[in-house]
């Protein structure tokens, strides 16, 4: 004879089993489902993630590259502009995004620097100009001159090897 408590726990299993069938599972531990795809891609920048350059120079874009856990490699836009012919601190952003929508983003900083100019001592080398002889000596006017003028030169200059007079004239 089969007891009142031997039943409802046999219905009760019974309807376990058909409670777990109905959500795709067998009741065991293993799971058919897949899990929610939660990582965003991983970027990598071709070249540095820093570029200094000089006014004027070239800026070539090395571009970036993604890969997700998921989807493999997946497309990189990029955005942000680079001006060479103006100094300043430039920023291009990488965006990547998977097929669970699952975005990621880096940067690269691009400084651009004002060219600086040469300190050279031997390019550009003063000398001052104290008689009226050595003005005379370096000084050679041709053609002819209609007005009343006056030559003051103050300095004298060497530059890439020629001598350069600094002259402040006036003309009356």
């Amino acid at each position: 004879m089969i007891s009142k408590k031997r039943i409802v726990l046999s219905s009760m299993a019974a309807a376990l089993a058909l409670s777990l069938a109905g959500c795709g599972s067998s009741g065991g531990s293993s799971s058919s489902a897949t899990a929610a795809d939660k990582t965003a891609p991983v970027i990598t920048l071709s070249g540095a993630s820093t570029i200094t350059l000089t006014v004027g120079d070239t800026y070539t874009e090395a571009g970036a590259t993604a890969m997700d856990n998921v989807d493999g490699s997946v497309t990189v836009t990029t955005s942000g502009t680079v001006n060479t012919a103006v100094a300043g601190t430039y920023t291009i952003t990488y965006t990547a995004k998977d097929a669970a929508n699952n975005t990621a983003t880096l940067t690269r900083t691009v400084v651009v620097q004002a060219a600086t100019p040469s300190t050279s001592s031997s390019k550009y080398v003063p000398y001052p100009i104290r008689t009226q002889a050595q003005i005379d000596a370096a000084t050679t006017l041709s053609g002819s001159i209609t007005a009343d003028m006056t030559l003051d030169a103050t300095k004298l200059y060497k530059i890439d090897g020629l001598v350069v007079i600094q002259p402040v004239m006036t003309i009356s």
